[in-house]
């Protein structure tokens, strides 16, 4: 009888480490599966950052491109109303 309660708490032992063993594997896919989502949320983050500076880049450059075209624009109507003066002289 004591043989039978050796045997089955052996049983019982390895049943327990394989268990053990199985929770640690499966901890440690977990932990390596937050790593690589750290990982990848950081490299979002990092894209998001560059690409908000970009955009303030652009956006601090946008006004004087604006009165650019603005001027170029009255330039051009300018233009217009002197083509225009000149044509008329023309008229039959």
């Amino acid at each position: 009888m004591l043989n039978r309660y050796r045997s089955r708490d052996g049983i019982l032992h390895a049943a327990t480490s394989q268990a053990s063993g199985e929770s640690d594997r499966i901890a440690q896919h977990g932990r390596e599966q937050v790593h690589q989502t750290v990982l990848s949320i950081e490299s979002l983050a990092e894209d998001v950052t560059t690409n908000v500076a970009q955009v303030e880049d652009l956006a601090q450059q946008s006004p004087p491109g604006a009165d650019q075209v603005s001027a170029a624009s009255q330039a051009l109507s300018r233009l217009s109303v002197d083509l225009n003066t000149l044509v008329a002289r023309f008229s039959v």
